[in-house]
């Protein structure tokens, strides 16, 4: 509504998606309530559907769903025209004053990162021009036994200029199947290996990758991304996409502490800034409080690692869920909360930054296990949570 006449302004700001940009990971659809988000050639936006409740900000690596274009509401760019589209329109002179205020871009948008993070490279290798890596190791990390089947990958990059920081993630592009269309399918995982390379050595990283062998019922699961990369032999060639991820990252602060809180296969970002911030300990560096959680120790990645690490640098918390006879249950929530002393340290430390990373299903438990700890402080997490986002000390990453 116009402000001062109660009329609907004839201008829109209008949400779509850059295809340049764009790598089709869906992340932006699968969260999209109202169904506006879809794909074909490109993903598009339906401007009959979208309610700009912006949720859809925070998934997307590249950037690519967050622009707006100003554009009379009869005019709007329709999703048969997003879709022949191979770059955004230019923006047209239209006054923002005229736009309705319904339609500005408001609400919560993804947490920006630390404020001394390192400036990250993002989409240097688009995935229609990917690099391509060599594998030098594919280790399994789990027993045939544990339930499931977790994989170490190191990649050689061959001398290319692939600046990857920890908490960012490459695109893999498996072969193509047969009948697929001309949009190569791309998979993101999160680099387990520092900025210097893993091990410190320099033009590698690595990637931990799960392979789902069953579901709840017992049915057999295929998937493609990982299944290709679990049976790739070392010396095979594979194509990767990126960088991409610009705010879950480390602060380079090294009396920062770090709070971090994941399950399963989300250790892989964390466990990339315990690597980074133990190749650059000087021995001033501040603590690591780790909460780790999994099914049992055998099932768990990098687990005997983290434990045998210092713990003048990292407190390691692993939670067992399913462990083995005489063993105490216990969920990643639950260490937090008989922990609550050590995590309100860290939680009221000024400088401290909070990462979570795993199933998405975990973060509600998890915040209200923050909340029960914050409650025995004094301290409201809400208000906490809220003002270490905006601060860029709080970042969230679930799937």
């Amino acid at each position: 509504m116009n402000a001062r006449s109660g009329e609907v302004s004839p201008y829109m700001r209008q949400h779509l998606v850059d295809p340049q940009r764009c790598i089709r990971c869906n992340a932006c659809e699968r969260v999209c309530d109202s169904g506006a988000i879809s794909h074909a050639q490109n993903v598009v936006v339906d401007p009959a559907r979208c309610t700009a409740c912006l949720a859809c900000l925070a998934g997307c690596p590249t950037g690519a769903i967050d622009n707006w274009r100003i554009v009379e509401r009869q005019h709007c760019y329709g999703v048969a025209q997003q879709h022949r589209w191979s770059s955004l329109p230019a923006a047209l002179p239209y006054p923002a004053a005229l736009v309705d205020p319904g339609w500005s871009v408001t609400g919560a948008r993804q947490a920006p990162p630390p404020a001394s993070a390192a400036v990250p490279v993002l989409g240097r290798y688009p995935p229609a021009q990917p690099l391509q890596a060599r594998l030098l190791q594919n280790l399994r990390l789990t027993p045939p036994d544990s339930g499931v089947d977790i994989h170490h990958l190191l990649l050689d990059l061959g001398g290319a200029d692939f600046p990857v920081l920890e908490g960012q993630t490459v695109g893999v592009l498996p072969p193509r199947g047969e009948g697929e269309g001309p949009q190569p399918s791309i998979r993101l995982y999160s680099v387990a290996s520092p900025r210097g390379g893993e091990a410190g050595r320099a033009g590698t990283l690595s990637l931990l990758v799960k392979r789902i062998q069953a579901d709840r019922e017992g049915q057999p699961i295929v998937g493609r991304a990982s299944s290709y990369l679990c049976n790739l032999p070392p010396g095979a060639v594979l194509s990767l996409a990126g960088p991409y991820g610009a705010s879950f990252l480390m602060p380079q602060e090294p009396q920062a502490p770090l709070l971090m809180i994941a399950t399963g296969t989300g250790i892989a970002p964390l466990r990339a800034m315990v690597q980074q911030r133990l190749s650059s300990d000087s021995g001033g560096s501040a603590g690591i409080l780790l909460f780790h959680g999994g099914t049992r120790a055998s099932a768990m990645p990098f687990h005997d690692e983290m434990m045998a690490l210092s713990p003048a640098l990292l407190t390691y918390r692993p939670a067992y869920s399913r462990p083995l006879a005489g063993g105490r249950r216990l969920r990643v929530q639950h260490a937090v909360l008989q922990n609550c002393q050590a995590v309100m340290a860290m939680l009221l430390h000024p400088r401290c930054h909070l990462y979570l990373c795993g199933l998405a299903a975990m973060k509600q438990e998890v915040w209200a296990a923050l909340e029960r700890c914050c409650a025995t402080a004094g301290a409201d997490w809400p208000a906490l949570a809220e003002r270490m986002r905006g601060e860029g000390r709080l970042q969230v990453e679930t799937y």
